[in-house]
């Protein structure tokens, strides 16, 4: 978001939306497990905001290599990147593991592409 929002304000906008709305799944993904084996809703809640930390400390080193002389190859480096990272995870983690929960329901590809559509 940060390299985005330096880039371009108008990429930089729809992405930090984007994240935003990712972020209230990606929490309970974290907090759900925790507060189910642990109990605690104070572990759920602290495991769940260490783990939203990873963007702030993302922005931190995207600052330390971004400045108004970079390239656009860059950005682009940059974007090409962070869109390999999170489509490697999705397809080689996430979508493999619905699937196994639910093997011989449509409602894993439905849901894929539902998700699709809202980002």
């Amino acid at each position: 978001t940060y390299i985005a929002s330096f880039h371009s304000i108008p990429a930089g906008l729809p992405l930090t939306f984007a994240i935003a709305v990712h972020n209230i799944p990606e929490g309970l993904a974290v907090a759900m497990p925790v507060f189910h084996s642990t109990g605690d809703r104070a572990t759920a809640i602290f495991w769940a905001s260490l783990s939203g930390m990873a963007e702030p400390f993302g922005a931190l080193v995207a600052f330390l290599f971004v400045n108004p002389q970079s390239s656009a190859s860059t950005f682009g480096a940059m974007f090409a990147i962070s869109a390999g990272m999170m489509s490697y995870v999705c397809l080689s983690e996430l979508l493999p593991a619905a699937y196994r929960e639910f093997p011989s329901s449509s409602l894993v590809t439905k849901s894929f592409f539902a998700g699709c559509v809202v980002m």
